[in-house]
């Protein structure tokens, strides 16, 4: 076996080819055996890898199985903004690993590398929702209104503590981060130290006060540009093969808008999510909202568990009975988790402590209770 990978490298319009090319050029790691245009062009031996791109013409399932024939591996490459189909295109014509066209030459370089070396069932996490031998990624969320989905996602963290599951609790919200300042924790280290260990191999510097590891979000939002999505999203596959659990806290907003890389982090997260869980406010229009919110969310990762939270829910069954009817006439799933008001809530914001008992830690338990491990 050669001392580096050595690849086939389509000829793509996008820009992740040529940065590829030029990486090894200058760097190493990897040999390029042979740029590509046309499918009978892979009809060679003595490479390892063939990188493919979602919308290369000549890429089909029995391409894909021709490669396997001859001991090689095929990963294929797309892009979440131009083509977000692309994803699942690929994985279901059979390749061996998907990765973001925006992903760092070092990065590709390193799953090439793990390609290589590796059977296909030992190969890290890079396929769909649900089936990775890892730990189960949990994505909280909801739409625009404040329906305290970052409470969940702490109460959810302190359930899975309490119960003897390991667990890291994300704040990975570009918008409006609040996970330090709700829990009254140091803004550093946070998810931009997270990412860089993770790029280093480096063991996870997290805070542990509360008695599970907590990764603050980046503190000041014009930070966000500087971290991509799919270095966050390695950051947290590598926190998963380390941990039973990791609760992503994501952004409210999760619309495919105009504009580069708008809610892109938070749709990111949704995509690769074993588990999503959406809090909505107990209202006609915050049920509404919530319901426009899961529609995305399962256009987005239609293979992830989905659960509903109704937050705030005040006592009485008039409430839950409307809300439960309205979201059962769109939504088909086995149940509705209502999570009641409770004054400890607001006290244990203002001290930065969990909610360790009472009926709202009762009813977020049950709601993890329902989240496999």
């Amino acid at each position: 076996m050669n001392s580096v990978p050595v690849v086939l490298l389509v000829l793509s319009p996008r820009d992740w080819a040529a940065r590829l090319h030029r990486h090894a050029a200058d760097h190493g790691g990897l040999q390029v055996k042979a740029r590509i245009l046309r499918g009978e062009e892979t009809a060679t031996d003595g490479f390892d890898v063939l990188i493919v791109d979602d919308t290369t013409s000549f890429l089909s399932r029995r391409l894909v199985d021709d490669i396997h024939t001859r001991s090689a591996k095929v990963l294929g490459v797309y892009d979440d903004v131009d083509f977000p189909e692309g994803r699942q295109r690929l994985l279901n014509l059979g390749v061996d690993g998907v990765i973001e066209s925006d992903t760092d030459p070092q990065e590709f370089v390193r799953r090439i590398g793990l390609m290589r070396s590796l059977d296909s069932s030992d190969i890290e996490p890079i396929v769909e929702a649900g089936t990775q031998e890892s730990g189960r990624i949990v994505a909280v969320g909801g739409p625009f209104g404040g329906t305290g989905s970052t409470e969940v996602a702490v109460g959810l963290a302190a359930a899975f503590r309490r119960i003897g599951r390991s667990v890291v609790l994300v704040d990975s919200d570009d918008v409006s981060p609040s996970v330090a300042q709700r829990l009254g924790i140091p803004v550093v280290p946070n998810l931009r130290t997270a990412v860089d260990q993770s790029r280093n191999g480096e063991a996870l510097d997290a805070d542990r006060s509360l008695g599970f590891d907590v990764v603050s979000g980046i503190p000041r939002v014009g930070d966000w540009s500087e971290l991509r999505p799919a270095d966050v999203l390695t950051a947290l596959r590598d926190l998963a093969d380390r941990t039973e659990t990791v609760i992503a806290d994501v952004s409210s907003g999760i619309e495919r808008l105009p504009g580069e890389g708008r809610f892109r982090l938070a749709r990111r997260l949704i995509a690769e999510a074993d588990t999503v869980v959406g809090v909505g406010n107990p209202t006609p229009t915050g049920v509404s909202r919530l319901l426009d919110w899961v529609a995305e969310v399962k256009a987005i990762n239609s293979a992830a568990q989905l659960l509903v939270a109704l937050n705030k829910v005040p006592s009485g069954g008039f409430v839950k009975s409307e809300a439960a009817r309205e979201i059962a006439r769109v939504f088909e799933q086995s149940g509705i988790s209502f999570l009641p008001e409770d004054r400890r809530v607001r006290r244990a914001s203002w001290e930065g402590s969990l909610v360790s008992r009472g009926p709202f830690a009762r009813a977020v338990a049950e709601l993890a209770v329902g989240i496999p491990g």
